[in-house]
Protein backbone atom coordinates (compact mmCIF):
# COMPACT_ATOMS: atom_id res chain seq x y z
CA UNK A 1 0.00 0.00 0.00
CA UNK A 2 1.31 3.34 -0.97
CA UNK A 3 1.95 6.20 1.27
CA UNK A 4 -0.83 8.04 -0.37
CA UNK A 5 -3.35 5.53 0.36
CA UNK A 6 -2.45 5.10 3.43
CA UNK A 7 -3.28 8.34 4.36
CA UNK A 8 -6.55 8.07 2.13
CA UNK A 9 -7.62 5.24 4.50
CA UNK A 10 -6.47 7.29 7.72
CA UNK A 11 -9.62 9.80 6.75
CA UNK A 12 -11.71 7.22 5.47
CA UNK A 13 -14.91 7.57 7.25
CA UNK A 14 -14.57 4.22 9.06
CA UNK A 15 -10.85 4.29 9.34
CA UNK A 16 -9.58 1.82 12.11
CA UNK A 17 -12.62 0.27 12.55
CA UNK A 18 -13.31 -3.54 12.82
CA UNK A 19 -17.20 -4.14 11.38
CA UNK A 20 -19.14 -7.54 11.35
CA UNK A 21 -21.80 -8.07 8.56
CA UNK A 22 -24.45 -10.29 8.79
CA UNK A 23 -25.75 -11.62 5.18
CA UNK A 24 -22.80 -10.11 3.37
CA UNK A 25 -23.06 -12.17 0.38
CA UNK A 26 -25.32 -10.57 -1.69
CA UNK A 27 -28.22 -7.64 -2.21
CA UNK A 28 -27.77 -5.16 0.58
CA UNK A 29 -25.29 -6.86 2.50
CA UNK A 30 -22.61 -6.96 -0.46
CA UNK A 31 -23.57 -3.64 -0.47
CA UNK A 32 -22.49 -2.97 2.70
CA UNK A 33 -18.85 -4.72 2.67
CA UNK A 34 -18.30 -3.14 -0.43
CA UNK A 35 -18.66 -0.02 1.58
CA UNK A 36 -17.41 -0.19 4.96
CA UNK A 37 -14.04 -1.96 3.10
CA UNK A 38 -13.81 0.82 1.01
CA UNK A 39 -14.23 3.52 4.11
CA UNK A 40 -11.57 1.71 5.36
CA UNK A 41 -12.95 -0.31 8.08
CA UNK A 42 -11.53 -4.39 8.64
CA UNK A 43 -14.92 -6.22 7.58
CA UNK A 44 -15.39 -9.89 8.84
CA UNK A 45 -18.45 -11.04 6.56
CA UNK A 46 -20.38 -13.63 7.34
CA UNK A 47 -22.69 -15.76 5.64
CA UNK A 48 -24.80 -18.66 5.96
CA UNK A 49 -23.64 -20.57 2.42
CA UNK A 50 -19.89 -20.82 1.45
CA UNK A 51 -18.57 -17.61 -0.55
CA UNK A 52 -15.47 -17.29 -2.68
CA UNK A 53 -12.70 -15.83 -0.27
CA UNK A 54 -11.34 -13.59 -3.19
CA UNK A 55 -14.63 -12.27 -3.66
CA UNK A 56 -14.72 -8.27 -3.42
CA UNK A 57 -11.11 -9.74 -1.86
CA UNK A 58 -9.37 -7.30 0.28
CA UNK A 59 -6.61 -7.26 2.97
CA UNK A 60 -8.94 -5.89 5.22
CA UNK A 61 -12.43 -8.41 4.05
CA UNK A 62 -12.39 -11.50 6.09
CA UNK A 63 -15.24 -13.59 5.04
CA UNK A 64 -16.91 -16.94 8.00
CA UNK A 65 -19.71 -18.90 6.77
CA UNK A 66 -21.83 -19.04 9.74
CA UNK A 67 -25.46 -19.43 10.66
CA UNK A 68 -26.65 -16.97 12.30
CA UNK A 69 -29.74 -18.58 14.23
CA UNK A 70 -26.95 -20.23 16.21
CA UNK A 71 -26.25 -18.31 19.31
CA UNK A 72 -23.75 -20.87 20.41
CA UNK A 73 -21.52 -19.95 16.71
CA UNK A 74 -22.29 -16.22 16.82
CA UNK A 75 -20.72 -16.20 20.26
CA UNK A 76 -17.91 -18.29 18.98
CA UNK A 77 -17.64 -15.85 16.19
CA UNK A 78 -17.60 -12.87 17.87
CA UNK A 79 -14.76 -13.79 20.69
CA UNK A 80 -12.71 -15.01 17.78
CA UNK A 81 -12.76 -12.25 16.17
CA UNK A 82 -11.79 -10.19 19.13
CA UNK A 83 -8.84 -12.27 19.60
CA UNK A 84 -7.66 -11.80 16.08
CA UNK A 85 -8.41 -7.99 15.43
CA UNK A 86 -8.53 -7.13 19.06
CA UNK A 87 -11.71 -4.94 18.93
CA UNK A 88 -15.20 -5.21 17.42
CA UNK A 89 -16.62 -1.72 16.62
CA UNK A 90 -19.59 -1.89 14.51
CA UNK A 91 -22.14 -4.66 14.21
CA UNK A 92 -24.71 -4.64 11.25
CA UNK A 93 -27.15 -7.54 11.33
CA UNK A 94 -28.35 -7.50 7.96
CA UNK A 95 -29.10 -11.68 7.49
CA UNK A 96 -33.38 -12.22 6.70
CA UNK A 97 -35.48 -14.49 4.97
CA UNK A 98 -38.60 -13.76 3.80
CA UNK A 99 -41.71 -15.74 2.62
CA UNK A 100 -45.28 -15.41 2.52
CA UNK A 101 -48.01 -17.13 4.27
CA UNK A 102 -51.66 -15.85 4.61
CA UNK A 103 -53.53 -15.94 7.49
CA UNK A 104 -54.98 -19.49 8.22
CA UNK A 105 -52.66 -21.26 5.98
CA UNK A 106 -49.42 -19.96 8.22
CA UNK A 107 -46.61 -22.73 8.11
CA UNK A 108 -45.04 -22.68 11.41
CA UNK A 109 -42.18 -24.59 10.90
CA UNK A 110 -41.41 -21.54 8.04
CA UNK A 111 -42.30 -19.28 10.62
CA UNK A 112 -39.97 -20.64 13.32
CA UNK A 113 -37.03 -20.47 11.34
CA UNK A 114 -37.66 -16.83 10.06
CA UNK A 115 -37.72 -15.95 13.26
CA UNK A 116 -34.79 -17.72 13.88
CA UNK A 117 -32.84 -15.87 11.10
CA UNK A 118 -34.45 -12.62 11.23
CA UNK A 119 -34.66 -12.40 15.04
CA UNK A 120 -32.55 -14.51 16.66
CA UNK A 121 -29.98 -13.96 14.77
CA UNK A 122 -29.55 -10.37 15.66
CA UNK A 123 -30.63 -10.59 19.48
CA UNK A 124 -27.56 -13.44 18.89
CA UNK A 125 -24.96 -10.95 17.55
CA UNK A 126 -26.08 -8.05 20.06
CA UNK A 127 -25.93 -9.63 23.13
CA UNK A 128 -22.21 -11.59 22.11
CA UNK A 129 -20.85 -8.03 20.85
CA UNK A 130 -22.24 -5.51 23.96
CA UNK A 131 -20.11 -6.24 26.41
CA UNK A 132 -16.89 -6.00 24.13
CA UNK A 133 -18.15 -2.53 22.64
CA UNK A 134 -19.44 -1.15 26.32
CA UNK A 135 -15.94 -2.69 27.66
CA UNK A 136 -13.98 0.16 24.60
CA UNK A 137 -16.71 2.63 25.69
CA UNK A 138 -17.50 2.98 22.36
CA UNK A 139 -19.74 0.93 19.43
CA UNK A 140 -22.95 0.72 16.22
CA UNK A 141 -25.00 -2.11 16.54
CA UNK A 142 -27.24 -1.30 13.25
CA UNK A 143 -30.34 -3.24 12.24
CA UNK A 144 -32.16 -3.87 9.08
CA UNK A 145 -35.60 -3.36 9.47
CA UNK A 146 -38.14 -3.00 6.73
CA UNK A 147 -40.62 -0.79 5.54
CA UNK A 148 -43.40 -3.78 6.30
CA UNK A 149 -42.63 -3.29 9.53
CA UNK A 150 -44.46 0.25 9.12
CA UNK A 151 -46.80 -0.75 6.71
CA UNK A 152 -49.20 -3.60 6.71
CA UNK A 153 -48.39 -5.90 3.91
CA UNK A 154 -51.12 -8.76 3.08
CA UNK A 155 -49.31 -12.29 3.74
CA UNK A 156 -46.11 -10.79 5.12
CA UNK A 157 -47.67 -11.66 8.68
CA UNK A 158 -44.12 -13.31 9.57
CA UNK A 159 -41.31 -10.90 8.01
CA UNK A 160 -43.55 -8.14 9.07
CA UNK A 161 -43.33 -9.29 12.18
CA UNK A 162 -40.12 -9.89 12.41
CA UNK A 163 -38.95 -6.47 11.31
CA UNK A 164 -41.17 -4.80 13.81
CA UNK A 165 -39.69 -6.95 16.53
CA UNK A 166 -36.00 -5.44 15.17
CA UNK A 167 -37.54 -1.96 15.52
CA UNK A 168 -38.61 -2.38 19.15
CA UNK A 169 -35.54 -3.83 19.60
CA UNK A 170 -33.24 -1.06 18.24
CA UNK A 171 -35.21 1.06 20.87
CA UNK A 172 -34.73 -1.67 24.11
CA UNK A 173 -30.71 -1.70 23.62
CA UNK A 174 -30.39 1.42 22.53
CA UNK A 175 -31.26 2.91 26.19
CA UNK A 176 -29.59 -0.36 27.74
CA UNK A 177 -26.37 1.18 25.86
CA UNK A 178 -26.59 4.71 25.84
CA UNK A 179 -24.22 5.02 29.10
CA UNK A 180 -21.65 3.31 27.83
CA UNK A 181 -21.16 5.82 24.25
CA UNK A 182 -22.66 2.60 21.94
CA UNK A 183 -25.53 3.66 19.60
CA UNK A 184 -28.28 1.87 18.44
CA UNK A 185 -30.40 2.26 15.25
CA UNK A 186 -31.97 0.50 12.33
CA UNK A 187 -32.71 1.32 8.82
CA UNK A 188 -36.20 0.44 6.97
CA UNK A 189 -35.68 0.04 3.38
CA UNK A 190 -38.42 0.12 1.11
CA UNK A 191 -38.25 -1.54 -2.50
CA UNK A 192 -34.29 -2.34 -3.06
CA UNK A 193 -33.43 -3.45 -6.44
CA UNK A 194 -31.61 -7.45 -5.50
CA UNK A 195 -32.85 -10.88 -6.10
CA UNK A 196 -35.59 -10.19 -3.33
CA UNK A 197 -37.16 -7.77 -5.80
CA UNK A 198 -37.22 -9.46 -9.17
CA UNK A 199 -38.71 -12.65 -7.44
CA UNK A 200 -41.54 -10.24 -5.66
CA UNK A 201 -42.33 -8.91 -8.97
CA UNK A 202 -42.11 -12.17 -10.45
CA UNK A 203 -45.27 -13.53 -7.53
CA UNK A 204 -47.35 -10.70 -8.83
CA UNK A 205 -47.06 -10.89 -12.24
CA UNK A 206 -48.45 -14.78 -11.85
CA UNK A 207 -50.69 -13.51 -9.09
CA UNK A 208 -52.74 -11.09 -11.25
CA UNK A 209 -51.43 -12.62 -14.64
CA UNK A 210 -50.17 -9.37 -15.78
CA UNK A 211 -46.89 -8.80 -17.80
CA UNK A 212 -43.90 -7.53 -16.04
CA UNK A 213 -44.11 -4.18 -17.02
CA UNK A 214 -47.80 -3.91 -15.76
CA UNK A 215 -46.71 -4.89 -12.42
CA UNK A 216 -43.73 -2.21 -11.98
CA UNK A 217 -46.33 0.48 -13.09
CA UNK A 218 -48.71 -0.35 -9.89
CA UNK A 219 -45.83 -0.68 -7.90
CA UNK A 220 -44.41 2.00 -8.29
CA UNK A 221 -47.73 4.22 -8.63
CA UNK A 222 -47.38 3.49 -4.52
CA UNK A 223 -43.59 5.05 -4.74
CA UNK A 224 -43.51 9.02 -5.20
CA UNK A 225 -39.83 9.32 -6.50
CA UNK A 226 -41.18 6.41 -8.65
CA UNK A 227 -37.86 4.03 -8.90
CA UNK A 228 -36.45 1.48 -6.72
CA UNK A 229 -33.52 2.21 -4.40
CA UNK A 230 -29.72 0.92 -5.38
CA UNK A 231 -28.45 -1.21 -2.26
CA UNK A 232 -25.33 1.26 -2.22
CA UNK A 233 -28.08 4.20 -0.59
CA UNK A 234 -28.69 1.88 2.12
CA UNK A 235 -25.36 1.37 2.71
CA UNK A 236 -24.08 4.65 2.88
CA UNK A 237 -26.44 5.28 5.43
CA UNK A 238 -25.18 2.64 7.79
CA UNK A 239 -21.81 3.95 7.21
CA UNK A 240 -23.00 7.25 8.15
CA UNK A 241 -24.80 5.82 11.35
CA UNK A 242 -21.30 4.18 11.83
CA UNK A 243 -19.83 7.16 11.87
CA UNK A 244 -18.31 9.77 14.99
CA UNK A 245 -20.97 11.90 13.53
CA UNK A 246 -23.94 10.07 14.54
CA UNK A 247 -22.97 9.71 18.27
CA UNK A 248 -25.83 11.98 18.90
CA UNK A 249 -28.47 9.50 16.85
CA UNK A 250 -29.57 6.29 19.01
CA UNK A 251 -33.28 4.39 18.86
CA UNK A 252 -34.19 6.03 15.77
CA UNK A 253 -35.41 3.90 12.55
CA UNK A 254 -34.30 5.76 9.49
CA UNK A 255 -36.49 4.94 6.72
CA UNK A 256 -34.93 4.61 3.28
CA UNK A 257 -38.46 3.91 0.78
CA UNK A 258 -38.39 6.71 -1.85
CA UNK A 259 -41.58 8.35 0.23
CA UNK A 260 -43.33 5.35 -0.09
CA UNK A 261 -44.39 4.89 3.61
CA UNK A 262 -45.07 8.95 4.15
CA UNK A 263 -47.91 9.67 1.58
CA UNK A 264 -50.63 8.18 -0.18
CA UNK A 265 -50.29 7.11 -4.01
CA UNK A 266 -50.09 9.80 -6.50
CA UNK A 267 -52.92 11.46 -7.60
CA UNK A 268 -55.54 10.68 -4.87
CA UNK A 269 -56.23 14.57 -4.30
CA UNK A 270 -54.15 15.98 -7.28
CA UNK A 271 -53.91 15.22 -10.77
CA UNK A 272 -51.64 12.38 -11.06
CA UNK A 273 -48.13 13.47 -12.11
CA UNK A 274 -46.78 10.55 -14.28
CA UNK A 275 -43.72 11.73 -15.77
CA UNK A 276 -41.82 9.91 -18.29
CA UNK A 277 -40.88 6.12 -16.36
CA UNK A 278 -38.93 3.73 -18.41
CA UNK A 279 -40.78 0.52 -17.37
CA UNK A 280 -38.91 -1.25 -19.77
CA UNK A 281 -35.50 -0.05 -18.17
CA UNK A 282 -36.63 -0.52 -14.66
CA UNK A 283 -36.97 -4.09 -15.81
CA UNK A 284 -34.19 -4.33 -16.80
CA UNK A 285 -32.26 -3.05 -14.05
CA UNK A 286 -33.75 -5.40 -11.28
CA UNK A 287 -33.32 -9.05 -13.83
CA UNK A 288 -30.16 -7.84 -15.25
CA UNK A 289 -29.37 -7.52 -19.38
CA UNK A 290 -30.63 -10.28 -21.33
CA UNK A 291 -32.12 -12.43 -18.45
CA UNK A 292 -35.35 -12.72 -18.41
CA UNK A 293 -38.77 -13.29 -15.43
CA UNK A 294 -40.19 -16.06 -14.65
CA UNK A 295 -43.41 -15.42 -16.24
CA UNK A 296 -41.33 -15.15 -19.60
CA UNK A 297 -39.28 -17.77 -19.20
CA UNK A 298 -41.75 -20.60 -18.77
CA UNK A 299 -43.75 -19.48 -22.13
Amino acid sequence: MTTMSKKADERAPAAGRVALITGGAGGIGRALVEAFVEAGATVVAVDAHDVDSGSGSSDRLVWRRTDVSSPDEIGSLIDAVVREFGRLDIVINNAGVAHVDPLGAIDFGRWAELMAVNVTGAVACADAAAPHMMRAGWGRIINLSSVWSLVGAQTYSAYGASKAAIRQLTKIWAAELAPYGVTVNSICPGWVKTPLLSRFVDRLAALHRQPVENVLREVLHLVPQKRFLDPAEIAHAALFLASDMAQGITGTDLVIDAGMSSTLPDGLFTRPVRGDVDYSKIKSEIYGEGLQSDQEASK
